[in-house]
């Protein structure tokens, strides 16, 4: 995991996050706020707005739009 890190090339990051389950912080906090865990409101103001770019992060190559 540390060798994917340290390359320029985020993609092997991609794929072993995508075959790993791992969520970002905002992935994270948005599956929270739909099982009704926490308000969105204050996980914005504590982690910063939900946003596409920060929903989707995950699995960028699969993105078409």
């Amino acid at each position: 995991m540390r060798d994917i890190l340290y390359k320029s090339d985020p993609i092997p990051f991609y794929e072993y996050a995508e075959k790993n389950a791992i969520l970002n912080i905002h992935q994270h906090a948005r599956e929270r706020v739909l099982n009704g865990e926490i308000d969105p409101s204050i996980a914005e103001t504590e982690i910063g707005r939900f946003s596409k770019e920060n929903l989707l992060w995950l699995y960028p190559k699969k993105v078409s739009k």
